[in-house]
């Protein structure tokens, strides 16, 4: 298993690598101009972490060389459970998830049931007065975090929206359920910047949510116009507005932005993050010097 997780890992590596170097590539050699964009990553991605979801619960349980698939499958039936229980709970609650979605979700409650089984069973080993060792620790972060990662990626890529309208003062424009109420622009002066700055108040349901100020902004060296969206983050969602080009007599065009569940791919990277720099502090894992039997030049000179 860590042999198929390395393999996995690395022919992902490589898959980015490849999508970012290959537009480099082709115009240094003269082959003419691509561009690799977003669908070649998403087919990419799914199919490399989907044998990684399978088989990631598996890892903690196994043992070098001396584990059979018969011997780890007891172990991980109640993750299984809990995997059927998700998925059945994305099919209710998740208003017409698309199906990447909910096989996300499914796979974050598959990977995050033999986490925590695996952590219930070290603990519950543990003698009196003992904590857990760091490496585990590390491991189960490491873990929780790719399944708070592949649930970010699949729901932002499958249900995250972008709409481009057109808005006079005072009207509405409806989002994935969120009300975006345009109430005009005015002049704003910044301290190197002219800026027509939005305000947008956004809605949830009949509660309001957020006020947005979404910029355009001319500054005074050089005269560009830079574009500064307005954001308002939240852990199940990130809304963005940008303002867009005068259409006159008071209407603007916007962009807006719905992304669900986007901090969760940052989040699961933290976690991962944390998860190896917890391994790589571990004393087991560090060389240690015996100051006694090192050779000074003082020493070697006698």
């Amino acid at each position: 298993l860590l042999l198929l997780n390395n393999l996995l890992f690395s022919a992902a590596a490589a898959m980015v690598l490849i999508g970012t170097l290959s537009p480099l590539l082709f115009e240094a050699l003269n082959l003419g101009k691509i561009s690799v964009g977003p669908p070649y990553f998403a087919s990419q991605f799914f199919w490399l972490m989907a044998p990684v979801v399978l088989l990631l619960p598996f890892g903690p349980f196994a043992r070098w060389g001396s584990e059979t698939f018969s011997k780890l499958w007891p172990a991980l039936r109640a993750s299984l459970i809990l995997a059927v229980i998700g998925a059945a709970c994305a099919m209710l609650l998740g208003n017409g998830l698309p199906f990447k979605a909910i096989i996300g979700l499914t796979g974050t409650a598959w990977i995050l049931g033999g986490t925590g089984l695996y952590a219930w069973q070290r603990i519950r080993q543990l003698p009196a007065g003992r904590r857990i060792a760091a490496e585990t620790l590390g491991m189960l972060l490491a873990h929780a975090g790719m399944a708070i990662f592949i649930a970010g990626v699949l729901v932002v890529e499958t249900v995250g929206i972008e709409k481009d309208v057109a808005v006079s003062p005072s009207q509405e424009t409806e989002v994935l359920g969120y009300r975006f109420r345009f109430d005009g622009v005015s002049e704003h002066q910044g301290a190197n910047f002219k800026a027509s700055r939005g305000s947008i108040t956004v809605f949830d349901g009949e509660r309001q949510i957020a006020v947005l100020h979404p910029e355009k902004r001319a500054y005074a060296s050089g005269g560009q116009v830079m574009t500064e969206a307005a954001i308002a983050p939240g852990l199940m969602r990130d809304l963005y507005v940008a303002l867009g080009e005068p259409l006159g007599a008071g209407n603007w065009a916007l962009r807006i932005y719905v992304k669900p569940m986007v901090r969760w791919i940052w989040l699961g990277a933290l976690f991962m993050f944390a998860g190896g720099l917890i391994v790589a502090m571990d004393r087991r894992f560090r060389r240690e010097y015996n100051l006694q039997n090192a050779v000074t030049p003082d020493s070697g000179a006698a």
